[in-house]
C-alpha cells in the first residue's frame, strides 16, 4: 500500500504542473483500478469454485466414512468412472480435500493481502 500511495502522490504532483499529465495520470489510475478489480473478481470466482469442491468432498467423506472398508465404490478420475474399495477411495478423497482447503486458504490470503507490484 505504501508503494501505491507513493506512486499516486507522484502522479498527483506531476498532474498539478501540467494539465496534459493530469489526464494521462487519471487514465493510468483508472487502468490500474480496472486491472485490480478484474483480479479481485477472478479470485472471488476461484474461491467460490473451491468452496463447491470442498463441500462435495466433505459430502463424499461423510457418506463413506462409516461404510465397510471392503465395500466397493466408484470414483470419477479424469472423466473415467473406476471401481475401487472404500479403503482405497477414502484416503484419496481426504487428501484431495486437504489440497482444496490449502488452495482456498492461499487464494483467500492473496485476496486479503495483495502483492505490491
Amino acid at each position: 500500500r505504501r508503494k501505491v500511495s507513493r506512486k499516486l502522490s507522484r502522479i498527483v504532483a506531476m498532474s498539478s504542473a501540467d494539465p496534459g499529465n493530469a489526464a494521462r495520470a487519471a487514465q493510468e489510475i483508472m487502468r490500474k483500478y480496472q486491472l485490480m478489480k478484474s483480479e479481485v473478481k477472478q479470485y472471488l470466482m476461484k474461491i467460490t469454485e473451491l468452496d463447491s469442491e470442498r463441500n462435495a468432498h466433505s459430502l463424499v467423506i461423510n457418506t463413506i466414512k462409516d461404510l465397510d472398508p471392503a465395500r466397493r465404490c466408484f470414483r470419477l478420475i479424469g472423466g473415467i468412472l473406476v471401481e475401487r474399495t472404500v479403503k482405497e477411495v477414502l484416503p484419496a478423497v481426504q487428501n484431495n480435500l486437504k489440497g482444496v482447503r490449502e488452495s482456498h486458504d492461499e487464494i483467500t490470503a492473496n485476496l486479503l493481502i495483495p502483492s505490491t507490484k
